[in-house]
């Protein structure tokens, strides 16, 4: 399963999306649909970023810092 795909199954869980609708004021709904919109904008903007050098080092450098940590019990603080 890619990075994408399990953001996006993590968003559209019923009980994540319902926390953070109510954290942001909002419906389950348009939150799974700006989920739906939203990452695959990320996932460009990755893809373009990490096309350089530069930018790859820099990810790289990101993931590192965070290869440990698990977003199986995310909880979102708006």
């Amino acid at each position: 399963m890619s990075l994408f795909d399990m953001i996006s199954e993590k968003l559209n869980d019923e009980e994540t999306s319902s926390m953070v609708a109510k954290s942001v004021g909002t419906t389950p709904d348009k939150v799974q649909k700006v989920t739906q919109l939203g990452l695959p904008a990320l996932s460009q903007g990755l893809v373009r970023n990490s096309s350089t050098k530069e930018g790859a080092e820099s990810l790289n450098r990101a993931l590192d810092k965070h290869q440990d940590e698990s977003f199986d019990n995310v909880k979102f603080v708006i």
